[in-house]
This record gives C-alpha cells, structure tokens and sequence, in this order.
C-alpha cells in the first residue's frame, strides 16, 4: 500500500527544496518514491507553461520519479467557486492513483503561496486536498528570525483549520535555522520532521537569472552569466572613489554612459590581489561608447557580464531589492546543494517509522465516491428504474449515462418519459425504454412469477396484472437476468419498493433477513452504518447476520471491516435485556466471520473516538477504530443516522439492501440527484460482486 506524505507551507515558494530533498533522501535509503503536485501553479515570471517544482523534479529524476498533475490553479479555483467541489476531487484522485503506481512513498507538494496566488484560496485547495488523500500532513516553517515561540504559533495557528475537519498533523518541518538554534524532538505538540539550516549559497543567484528578471539585454560575456552575485553595489561616484568600495562578487549598478566605471570594473577583474566582480548592469538604456566596447572584448574578459536595461538607476536597485532568489531548472547545481543541506537536516527514520506503522481503516468520502464511480464504470452493469418519467431520476440518468457508470433501463410511458426528459434538460437517448402496458416482456415475466408464487396459490393471468406495477416488472427483470440491479423509492414507500423483492428475489441461503446500511460520509471518514431502514428489532441471532452482512457490504465498497457492536453499555459496565443480546450478538458475529474484528458492547462514543476508547475499552482491537457500527434496533438505527445527518452535515447514501440474492434498493422520496446517482452506482456495484461471488460458487 501506498502511504502519502502531504507537505504544505503558510509561506511563499518554500516547498519546492523540501520536495527535492525528500525525493533523494528516500531514494537514497532504498525507498521507492514518487512525486505528485495535484495543482500545478505557472508562473509567468518563471516561464509561464511550466510548474518550477514539476520541472526541476522531471530533470533532477527523470524516469526514476516521474512527476504529475492533474489540474492548473485557475482550473482548480473556478471548479471550487463555481461549486463543482465533487468533480475536482474526483480529478485530483483520478491523478493521485496514477501517480501513486509502484511507490512506497508518494509526496504530495500543496499549492504554495506566491503573488499570483490568493492565499484564501490556496487554503482552501490545500484542505480539500488533505480531506481528498487522508495523507500523512506535513507543514514547513522558516525559523530565520523568528524566536521560538513565534515559530510554534505560526505552525499552531496554520494547523488548527485542518484539525478542526478531523484531520491529524504528522509532523513540521523548519527552515533556514541559525546554526546557534537547537530545537529538540517535538516543535510543541508537533513531531519535528526535520531541521535545515540557513545556507548563504543558497540565496545567490546567478547573474543569468538577473537578466531574466531584469528583461535585460546583454551586450558582453554571455559566457560568464552563470556567475553567482553575493551583493548588489551602485557606482555613481567617479571611478577611483567607487573602485575600492566594491566587493568580491558584486553586481555593479551603473548608468549607461559611464565608460569609465565599466573599464575600471573590467580591470578589476584581471587584478590578482582582488576577487571577481559579478557583472555590470548598465541603466537608463544608455551605451557605453562603441570605442568603449571595443576595447572591453580585446582586454580579455570575455567571461564577464555587461548587460543593459530600460529602467534608471533607482528603479533598478527597487527591481533587484524585491528579487528572491530561487532554483531555476536549469541550475542543477543549486539544485543540487539545496538538496543536500535538505538531506543532512531530515530526521528521516521518523517518516519511515510512520510509513511502516499500521495504518487505521479509514476511507475519505472524496476517496469513497471517486471510488465508486471508477468501480461502477469498470463493471458496466445495467440497472431498472422503474419510475421511469421522475424528473429526479431522469436527472440522475442523465450523469450516469453522460459518465458511462451504468446502462439504464426506464420503467413508464415513453411519451411521458421524453417529455418530461426534455422539461428536465436530461439526455437519455442512450437508456433503453419500456412501458409495462405493452411489452411483450410482460407474458414471458408473468409465467416465472407465477412458478416463483405458486406456493401461495398466484396465476399467470394474475401475475400478468401485478406486472402492470413498474417495480414489479423491474424486480421480475432482475430476477430473470434482463436487468443486474433495480432503484426507486423516490416516489413509492419503502414497502412497495421491497416487498417485490422479498416475494421474487429473496434472501440468501445463509441468512434469514435482509438488512440494510447507509454510508456516512462524514468530513474525514466515511462509516457503515446498519440496520438503519429494515428490521425494527432484531434478536441476537438476526442482529449477529446484520453485523457480517454489513462487514461484507463494507468490504464490497472497499472499506476494510472494523465492525463495533453498540449499546449504552461498553464491555462489562452495564447489564440488562438489550445489553446481553449485543453481548450474545457479538459472539455469534464472531464465530461467523472469525476475519473481521467485532467487538461488543460498545458505546458509541467508545467505539468512535480514540481518547475514549483508551478509557473505556482499553483492550479492545475494534475501540476507537471502528467503521462498521451495528445498532441494536431500528430506533436508535434510523434517529442516529438522521441525527448525524442533519447536524454534522453528513452526506448519507442508502439505504443500501443487503442480504438479498440480487441488489435492490431503495430511496427516500426526499432523495436529491445525487442521492439517486450514488444509489444507482451502488447497486452496479453489489450486482456485479453478486455474479462475480455466484461464478466463483
């Protein structure tokens, strides 16, 4: 499995050197790593196509990390404004899966802050992304003068947004630390990831990426541009005055027109008692004199750099005084450098320990959906709907066949169905249609049903008018294999939606109920939740086929099982009728299903939160880390889900039925679309494992 490490900053263009020295250091130890920014920023002052991170990562490591995206920042700022929050989730997972192939380790670089950048925006892309990958999170500090306790309230006040969406910070790094400071295992309650020191070197640029800043244009020694500058000096007094004051490795600011500070700083550059100067900058768009020229390119500093711009000799110091110093692709040597001063200050056995710690079964609702989605578009099962002309439903049509997650068979009138399809604005010119009253289906379908319902005395001509019933003719589709899954509900009670699918379809041998779930997409997890919507009050034996029903219904929707067994009693604590049945529950789930972990009774809260479970069940395997919950009735089952519902603004798919033969389900008549898209992928899903569980059989 893939463990992600997701490294963000609250500081401009800071993030880029850490990538760089992580991706080596790890490669280094052995580690197979990769490299993943989801939303490339292009800066116009850096080349304006290219991502400077993505760049320098695709030359310093070519095949062996390649570097991806998957979206540009206004691509990603206008899919957040404009509310289509799901969609660029889905395309920032739809990137992380590819990038995350072969990796034991994939670092995630967020957006970074810099001038083109909306720092409120980056905020809010960057916690997307953390809900998104339920990464290991990482933040990175500069500690360059800034005491000790500002650079923990700087790290505290960054982080409490993503610990407020339930999300856990791993660890921080910090940046350009004075040699003098000593910072010891933790920054606070933050694990300290790595220190690295402040390095001179790394702020010289080169005269080259002056120019570049500069828009200058060069008019000598283009073979000495790489030259690295360590200050930047003005000459405006005569030549023998400002000749002594310059310093080794300076960029001489000059106007144009002043031929003798460019002849003096040229043969300073050939005396041996002095350093060399880093080049002269010419201003005002003024030019030495052409004798001027002539006799520089003949005094044998063919390597130093004489260049010229438009703006005066204020303006340019202005310029050069805002000019921040960073790697540019083809400055592989600093690249280099930073690198190693990266490397020597990671405390690198820290975010291995991590990497190979047991990681909890925890599922992020971005994930969950993406996953469903890309499941359903694999498998390409066909589903009924037999509220064929429900403008809802026709709406969810549309995406699912727009998407390519399912084929559709519309239950109804095909008059009807059209018109309202048109009214909606929903194409459904891929479903197939068909109206109960006239198909032929009918007199085929009504001699099954009446074999299947022969116990209980039903003749074909009987059978042929309870098939005049959509959800009737859809679950006898089902059953007789014309269709892999039927949903409605958006306009029939549960009962007239499942009723047919207890007659027709029926249990499974191994169990003697049909239960239910809903998934709970919370802010950071998504859990299973049963029995919600089906049986009002199970006994042990039936409460103990709902616990592995809804393990296999978890498992199914990759959510690896953790399965609590709740009650208002956690372990030994508590006595009483309800109580011992979840307690007799619980050992019958466990002899069931000796692969998952159950544990039971728990309270919710015991089963729910780590720090509770750490008090009240401090043996348990299952407390604290729960993600299957079985309620011990229909009552607490149904206001529980409707409770986290409304107030922690969970999204809830289901019901989702479970323990039937073929996936029916069902929906709240108060079912918005995308309640009825996701039911509709769920159930390709189920049929789709059903078949594949009937062929291994």
């Amino acid at each position: 499995m893939t463990r992600t490490l997701l490294v963000l900053s609250p500081e401009s263009n800071s993030l880029t050197l850490l990538c760089l020295g992580l991706l080596q250091a790890l490669d280094q130890r052995g580690i197979r790593v990769g490299f993943f920014k989801p939303i490339a920023q292009r800066e116009p002052e850096f080349d304006g196509s290219r991502d400077r991170t993505l760049a320098l990562v695709s030359a310093l490591f070519q095949e062996a990390s390649p570097a991806t995206c998957c979206l540009d920042f206004e691509q990603a700022e206008d899919l957040a404004s404009s509310g289509q929050q799901e969609r660029l989730e889905s395309m920032v997972l739809a990137g992380f899966e590819m990038a995350a192939q072969g990796a034991d380790l994939l670092i995630v670089e967020g957006v970074q802050y810099h001038e083109a950048c909306d720092s409120s925006v980056a905020a809010e892309l960057n916690l997307t992304l953390a809900r998104c990958l339920d990464p290991l999170l990482a933040v990175l500090v500069n500690a360059h003068d800034r005491p000790d306790e500002d650079v923990l309230e700087m790290v505290d006040a960054y982080c409490k947004p993503y610990e407020r969406s339930g999300l856990e910070i791993f660890g921080a790094f910090l940046n350009c630390v004075p040699a003098a400071r000593k910072f010891g295992e933790k920054l606070g309650r933050f694990l300290l990831l790595g220190c690295f020191p402040f390095e001179t070197r790394l702020t010289e640029a080169r005269v080259l990426d002056v120019v570049r800043h500069l828009d200058a244009k060069v008019l000598h020694g283009e073979a000495g541009l790489r030259r690295r500058l360590a200050n930047v000096q003005v000459a405006a007094m005569t030549v023998g005055n400002a000749l002594p004051r310059l310093r080794d490795r300076a960029l001489v600011v000059t106007a144009g027109d002043r031929d003798d500070i460019v002849l003096g700083a040229c043969c300073r550059n050939l005396a041996r008692d002095t350093g060399p100067l880093a080049g002269v900058a010419l201003t005002g768009g003024l030019l030495p004199s052409e004798g001027t020229l002539a006799l520089v390119k003949n005094l044998g500093v063919a390597d130093f750099p004489i260049f010229s711009i438009a703006q005066d000799t204020f303006e340019t110091v202005e310029l050069l005084r805002n000019f921040r110093p960073r790697i540019e692709v083809d400055d592989l040597e600093m690249a280099t450098l930073a690198m190693e001063v990266v490397g020597r200050g990671l405390r690198l056995d820290r975010l291995i320990e991590a990497m190979n710690a047991p990681v909890e079964a925890r599922v992020s609702p971005a994930a969950f959906r993406y996953r469903l989605v890309s499941t359903a578009r694999q498998v390409r099962r066909t589903i009924v709907l037999p509220e064929g002309d429900e403008p809802r439903t026709l709406q969810a049509a549309h995406r699912i066949l727009a998407q390519g997650m399912a084929g559709l068979i519309l239950l109804g009138d095909p008059e009807a169905i059209r018109a309202e399809a048109a009214r909606v604005m929903a194409d459904i010119s891929q479903a197939e249609i068909i109206d109960p009253e006239t198909t032929p289906l009918r007199e085929t379908l009504a001699e099954e049903l009446a074999r299947i319902r022969a116990h209980k005395g039903l003749t074909v001509e009987h059978a042929r008018d309870m098939l005049l019933d959509p959800i009737y003719l859809g679950t006898m589709m089902v059953q007789c294999g014309q269709a892999d899954g039927l949903v409605s509900g958006a306009i029939h009670t549960t009962a007239h939606t499942i009723r047919p699918a207890f007659q027709i379809i029926r249990s499974k041998a191994e169990f003697s109920i049909v239960s239910s779930v809903f998934f709970m997409c919370l802010d950071d997890r998504v859990l299973v939740y049963g029995d919600c919507a089906v049986n009002p009050d199970p006994s042990a034996e039936q409460l103990a086929e709902i616990a592995v029903q809804s393990a296999q219904t978890a498992r199914a929707f990759g959510i690896e099982p953790v399965v609590a067994m709740l009650s208002y009693s956690t372990g030994s604590s508590g006595h009483g009728a309800e109580v011992e049945k979840v307690r007799k529950a619980t050992a019958l789930a466990r002899a069931r299903a000796p692969d998952i972990p159950i544990d039971g009774p728990l309270q919710y809260d015991a089963a729910a939160v780590t720090e509770v479970a750490a008090q009240k069940a401090p043996d348990s395997k299952v407390a604290g880390k729960a993600n299957v919950l079985i309620f011990p009735d229909l009552n607490t089952g149904n206001t529980t889900y409707k409770a986290v519902q409304r107030s922690a603004s969970a999204v809830a798919i289901g019901p989702v039925l479970q323990g039937l033969n073929k996936p029916v389900n069902d929906l709240s008549r108060g079912a918005l679309v995308d309640d009825i898209v996701y039911t509709i992928v769920i159930t390709a899903i189920q049929a789709a494992a059903e078949q594949a569980a009937r062929g291994r059989a």
